[in-house]
């Protein structure tokens, strides 16, 4: 295993850790960043959509299980989120700082209208405000997350 794809495992499970224990007291306005799908979505533009895919597929089932309802939606719409990310990389200038931010919050709107349609509820308008607020807190926390995780990830 190559030392970026480690290290992208081990941010990933750091995201873990974090959205289990400080994600729920960073709460405004409703909104708290989804730090495993801003990891996924980092890590994909940073390694490729294999890897951004694969990291996407395992923060899902991790998101899923700690969650504690609706793994395989989580699953998918990270997964999805997580290629998305590692497609983009290949035409993105990535260090732009406004490329990550605004990957972030078209990610996050992805993976949660694929989560929308794997687990639809009564109406979209509440996972459409869902969707913005979390992608703006997503692309915030990414601006600090992302070049500490290009660092780590030697990129």
């Amino acid at each position: 295993m190559k030392t970026g794809t480690l290290a992208g495992w081990t941010l990933l499970l750091v995201a873990v850790v974090l959205q289990g224990s400080l994600a729920g007291h960073l709460r405004l306005l409703g909104f708290q960043p989804d730090l495993i799908l801003t990891a996924a979505l980092c890590l994909g533009l940073l390694l490729g959509p294999e890897k951004g895919g694969l990291l996407g597929f395992a923060g899902g089932i991790l998101e899923g299980v700690l969650v504690g309802s609706n793994p395989g939606s989580f699953l998918a719409s990270r997964c999805a989120a997580g290629l998305l990310a590692g497609a983009a990389s290949a035409r993105l200038f990535r260090e732009n700082r406004l490329v990550p931010v605004t990957l972030i919050i078209a990610g996050t709107a992805l993976a949660e209208l694929v989560f929308f349609v794997m687990s639809p509820s009564a109406s979209f308008v509440p996972y459409l405000r869902l969707a913005l607020g979390e992608g703006i807190w997503n692309s915030v926390v990414a601006l600090a997350a992302y070049p500490l995780a290009a660092r780590w990830v030697g990129r």
